[in-house]
């Protein structure tokens, strides 16, 4: 009996198949497991091939009926393998007594619509044939004594960054240009076409069967038209291999069988997941629960889901575990879920669970709410991670015209940028919402435009609004008669007139933002006052006062626990000293303030700490620990976008490179920092210091050589 002959050339998972042709001598019941059009029979075939026709048998399931009796099944298997059974014998005992004396390995493809049968048979027929091993295929394991089960994954797709060769390489791309050169010939990726090749390998999650699909209309389209027309995948991927079983002709076949074996709350369930981009257990208890589908069920068909491949887990984050389902099983469930006619409820439902989150977070980032310093680490932490369910509920009260939703949605805007970083993903969002602001009520506009104004602080994005804002946001404030909330939204007005050079202004918007905060209990505001009188004493020109504002400052943060509050306290220690040449002092700040900064992946002000410990490390004359931070201060702060921080690490390795004799390349990074300051605003202190490093490189090697290495990185104008 010969193996069933490989359709077309495979193409990847070379990793894959080594390790289960070890696998597959070493246990005896691998079953991979993995979704509709995974390719998990492909795999299983390349594998009965590599090991050879002569000790591995490939057996067909899928037209098996659906059910629980081992009989249809075990004779089946008797004829597939040629095996004798006398008139009236037990197809079970032929089994096994032809396969007692044997070595070898049984390939059981698609066993998922009648896993019980095959649950049983494999147990039995592995007690009593000591020679034999089983491969097997299925949506969810057998679930037996013995069984390694192995998840077949996506095939590998591009990273972000990487070149045309490397994108070449990734087995995603590899599989498409082999299927489409089939389709036409002649075709390949090119540079023209090759962003078009990765989007739509992206938007198909990898999977196989959906870019074989894919690839096939390339007969028609060109690859950007077929990346185009993939929002409505499954009416592109419609037309597959006749010859091919029906499950495997088109995307939402593959899907369909899945599913027709669900139970029906099963169903349910995965309809009503699809409103998520990702979710943990809690979110699904809280969003998809109702009487129809009870909370205390949802665990366990969620398991389910897990176990038939409809779902995957894709690891830990804050101590939850996340799930989440592939795009295209996701837009088939939404489609299922359209039509209960739920939509609608389900979405509204996921909204509001953000509302809620936005709320808390607020509440818990700024000491609103009295919060336990591993908890805020942990709630910080898992909102980061909710970008695009955040991005899909303010899409959805856009589209609702829900203006109040969208802008009580904001504030967790503000706290997942002030971690993350990537403000301006969110710009577009919170203004097209703050336009509508008199729609909603006073205190959810209020709330958000507070925040907006925060943001653009932190961010340094002064647009030509930003004071109407900012005066909008003290006037809503007072008039909601939230203390805290106006405290802020003072703080907010003090920050702006210091830009502005305006001190009577920031000191009287600071004496009724502390004095609010105290009478409140409101550490967090009371104590960033405090901050801010320190820049306004800092901009008068004085030394000492800063310093101990900022002292306690810090000791209020301190004695309400805020320890989010203590590290942008010393942060802000560690720039005066600096300012003042106490290298040691500053080192030591930016230092303690690292620790919890990182603990809550609060990145931006990371990559402030990390600048700052860099410059104040090349002053004490570390070299090597200065190196590193500054390094991951550059890679840190150029993905997200903070062109500042940037130029402060390119200054400060600029001094490194001239401590350390180099001073061609200091005057290069010298000249990029300049570069990167001007295109960002003047600043006259960077300037100064610059200016002061070049004099040194003049009076050792004369000013034609800095006019040269300035003119070789794009400065011809520092000549002399």
């Amino acid at each position: 009996m010969t193996l069933p002959a490989e359709p077309n050339g495979f193409v990847g998972r070379e990793r894959d198949i080594e390790e289960l042709v070890s696998l597959a001598d070493a246990a005896r019941l691998v079953t991979l497991c993995g979704p509709g059009g995974i390719g998990k029979s492909r795999l299983a075939l390349r594998i009965a091939h590599v090991l050879g026709a002569e000790e591995t048998r490939f057996v067909e399931l899928g037209d098996l009926p659906p059910g629980r009796d081992v009989l249809p099944l075990a004779q089946l298997l008797v004829r597939r393998l040629g095996l004798v059974r006398e008139a009236g014998g037990e197809a079970v005992t032929a089994l096994a007594d032809g396969l007692r004396d044997r070595t070898l390995l049984i390939v059981l493809d698609t066993c998922e619509h009648v896993v019980e049968a095959c649950a049983e048979l494999a147990l039995s027929l592995l007690a009593d044939c000591p020679g034999l091993r089983l491969l097997a295929t299925s949506r969810e394991p057998l679930r037996i004594p013995g069984e390694t089960i192995w998840r077949v994954p996506p095939l590998d797709l591009p990273g972000e960054d990487d070149p045309a060769e490397k994108i070449a390489e990734a087995e995603a791309v590899r599989l498409f240009a082999a299927r489409a050169a089939a389709a036409r010939p002649g075709f390949a990726v090119t540079k023209e076409n090759a962003a078009a090749v990765v989007e739509v390998c992206r938007a198909l999650d990898g999977m196989p069967l959906a870019i074989e699909l894919a690839a096939a209309r390339v007969r028609v389209l060109s690859v950007e038209q077929l990346a185009a027309r993939l929002a409505d995948r499954f009416a592109v991927l419609s037309s597959g291999d006749r010859t091919a079983p029906s499950r495997q002709r088109t995307l939402r076949a593959a899907i369909d069988w899945s599913y027709e074996l669900l139970e029906e709350p099963e169903k349910l369930l995965l309809s009503r997941l699809s409103v998520f981009c990702g979710w943990t257990v809690e979110q699904a208890e809280g969003v998809c629960a109702d009487e129809v589908l009870p909370a205390a069920d949802v665990l366990d068909r969620l398991t389910a889901l897990v176990d038939k491949s409809l779902v995957g887990v894709v690891g830990e984050r804050a101590g939850e575990v996340h799930f989440r389902l592939l795009d295209s099983i996701r837009e088939y469930a939404a489609e299922r879920l359209a039509g209960r006619d739920e939509t609608a409820v389900l979405r509204d439902r996921h909204r509001d669970w953000y509302v809620r989150l936005a709320r808390e977070g607020v509440l818990s980032a700024f000491g609103w709410r009295r919060v336990p310093w591993g908890e805020q680490i942990r709630r910080l932490r898992m909102a980061v991670g909710e970008h695009e369910n955040l991005r899909a509920a303010l899409d959805w009260s856009w589209e609702r015209g829900d203006v109040e939703a969208g802008l009580r949605l904001l504030p967790a805007v503000h706290v997942m940028s002030m971690s993350s970083g990537h403000l301006a993903d969110w710009l577009p969002w919170t203004d097209r919402f703050l336009a509508r602001a008199d729609e909603a009520p006073p205190d959810a506009a209020a709330v958000a435009i507070v925040t907006r104004v925060r943001l653009a602080q932190e961010f340094h994005d002064f647009g030509p609004d930003t004071g109407t804002l900012t005066e909008r946001g003290v006037e809503l404030s007072r008039a909601c008669g939230d203390d805290r909330l106006l405290a802020f939204a003072l703080f907010n007005r003090s920050v702006h007139h210091l830009t502005a050079v305006r001190f009577e202004e920031a000191e009287a918007d600071l004496d009724e933002s502390e004095a609010l905060a105290r009478a409140s209990g409101d550490a967090w505001n009371e104590a960033v006052a405090c901050y801010g009188r320190a820049m306004l004493q800092l901009m008068r020109g004085r030394s000492r006062e800063p310093v101990e504002l900022c002292e306690r400052g810090v000791a209020l943060m301190a004695g309400a626990g805020l320890r989010w509050g203590v590290a942008r306290g010393r942060v802000l220690l560690g720039t005066l000293a600096r300012e003042r040449g106490d290298q040691a002092e500053a080192h030591r700040q930016f230092t303690e303030a690292l620790g919890p900064l990182r603990d809550l992946g609060a990145r931006p002000e990371i990559v402030r700490c990390l600048a700052g410990s860099g410059h104040a490390a090349v002053g004490l004359g570390d070299l090597p620990g200065a190196r590193r931070s500054l390094t991951e201060a550059l890679v840190l702060g150029r993905e997200l976008g903070m062109h500042r921080v940037v130029a402060r690490s390119l200054e400060a390795l600029a001094n490194l490179h001239a401590a350390e004799d180099d001073p061609r390349t200091a005057v290069v990074l010298a000249a990029a920092a300049t570069a990167l300051r001007e295109a960002v605003g003047k600043d006259l202190s960077s300037r100064a210091r610059l200016e002061s490093l070049l004099e040194r490189v003049r009076a050792q090697h004369g000013a034609p050589y800095v006019a040269l290495c300035g003119a070789r990185a794009g400065r011809s104008r520092w000549k002399r």
